[in-house]
């Protein structure tokens, strides 16, 4: 099944998504710009972007780009016996409904770039971070894609990519195969767990168990589920394109 209507397109790249309730935030780079722009509709429309000063050059591509965090103290979460995590892949966080709060990165250990989780109860004091998947990726570069967390209740679900393949990890399948690809997302509401990727045939989304969904060409999606739609950007020549797919 092929969706190929997006509800707007703007000039940019890199886009990053955040949700609260039916206010959504869109983020992305142009140039040594970055802009941002809100809906209070849920993702049927947006404001005209503001743009946020920068000083000096802005490195975006491969998944560097605009993100956002506020914190008013800093704790050590994880320090590699190796002497260092991948060192372009991304993390994630996420916090659960509880307090509960997971980060997840891509190690470097023995030649070895997998994904890693650890947790806290607290966000104080972080459990020894664990392995992903069943498997191994023996690589001596960074493949610049960090994947994705979120939660479930209070299980973490994650997907992230090992050599040309996507992957799935939850509380009952430690490691799942959604297909071939890169840059994968995943975002939960209520009942509803929502995947994208980029794949050689554009940017695909896996709702559930259903099959996935190919939304046209494109790369480096960010997704939001919300209870009725998922809310979609990507980057597709030099513009950003923004999609509520209902369910």
């Amino acid at each position: 099944m092929l969706l190929a209507a997006v509800s707007i397109a703007l000039a940019g790249v890199q886009p990053h998504l955040a949700s609260n309730g039916e206010r959504v935030y869109l983020v992305f780079g142009q140039g040594d710009t970055i802009h941002v722009s809100r809906s209070l509709d849920a993702g049927d429309t947006f404001d005209t972007p503001s743009v946020l000063p920068v000083s000096g050059r802005l490195s975006l591509g491969m998944r560097r780009g605009p993100r956002v965090a506020a914190t008013d103290r800093a704790v050590l979460v994880y320090a590699s016996p190796g002497g260092a995590v991948c060192e372009c892949c991304h993390p994630s966080v996420a916090i659960g409904g509880a307090g509960d709060v997971a980060i997840m990165f891509r190690n470097n250990l023995d030649g070895n770039r997998d994904m890693y989780v650890t947790r806290s109860t607290d966000a104080v004091t972080f459990a020894p971070a664990t392995k992903l998947g069943t498997g191994s990726w023996a690589l001596n570069a960074c493949p610049m894609d960090g994947g994705a967390i979120g939660f479930d209740g209070r299980d973490v679900v994650s997907t992230w990519r090992r050599e040309d393949r996507v992957y799935l990890s939850t509380a009952a399948t430690p490691e799942r195969q959604l297909g071939t690809g890169r840059d994968s997302v995943v975002s939960l509401a209520r009942n509803h767990r929502d995947v994208a990727w980029s794949a050689a045939e554009g940017v695909m989304l896996l709702r559930g168990d259903a099959s996935p969904l190919s939304l046209g060409r494109g790369r480096f999606p960010a997704i939001i589920a919300l209870p009725d739609r998922t809310v979609i950007a990507w980057e597709q020549q030099g513009q950003v394109m923004v999609q509520a797919v209902r369910r």
